[in-house]
């Protein structure tokens, strides 16, 4: 018979590197407690059909005129009566997205795929110190920190929650502002190219995997 195989060197898990950390990102909450809230979503021809996960809660905020969506894609979408900023992707037009807008949007089914995936779109945001809400799948729930002394983001498992969030982070300043220094904090001390990252036996329980 065949010896048996050697055995398989531990498993090492590398954090995805985000690019366009600034030194100085703009302060979120601050002064802007009557600055017009506006919604950023930006991504692929892939990823944009995610937004119609969230219609229903996009189309209850058209009643609010003080809240807008910046969508940067390939196509332009409506959701009723919420006013909708289309600018077509490029990396000028993201760059300038991420420095000025407000609330970073990640609505994601629940898939083999997403819930395995780098939440790149998340990292993005919280490299502008922007705080952000997203579907409670696989790694948005691990960005998003597992308590309140840690937190960083909102996770929504349903439309109504996502309404619920919506409502929360466009009318409370003080929350932006939490949410959005401890996502650029998170982000420089784990996601930075300059910082070299590797770990070894890393061990994640199987429900946030």
């Amino acid at each position: 018979p065949l010896p048996p195989p050697p055995p398989l060197p531990p498993p090492h898990f590398f954090f995805q590197a985000v690019d366009g950390i600034r030194a100085q990102p703009r302060a979120r909450g601050l002064g802007d407690v009557y600055k017009r809230q506006e919604l950023l979503w930006l991504g692929t021809e892939k990823t944009q059909p995610y937004l119609d996960l969230i219609r229903r809660p996009l189309m209850n905020l058209g009643y609010r005129k003080d809240v807008k969506l910046r969508l940067v894609a390939h196509k332009p979408m409506t959701f009723g009566d919420l006013e909708v900023d289309f600018r077509p992707w490029s990396a000028n037009e993201q760059t300038m997205a991420l420095q000025a807008c407000d609330i970073g949007l990640c609505p994601m089914p629940d898939t083999v795929w997403t819930r395995g995936k780098c939440p790149y779109k998340v990292l993005q945001y919280m490299a502008h110190a922007m705080p952000w809400i997203g579907s409670a799948v696989g790694e948005n729930r691990i960005m998003a920190g597992s308590n309140l002394k840690e937190q960083r983001g909102l996770c929504a498992s349903s439309n109504d929650q996502w309404m619920q969030m919506l409502v929360q982070l466009t009318q409370d300043a003080n929350l932006r502002r939490t949410l959005g220094n401890q996502s650029y904090k998170y982000v420089v001390g784990n996601h930075c190219r300059s910082i070299p990252v590797s770990y070894t036996h890393l061990t994640l329980p199987t429900s946030d995997l």
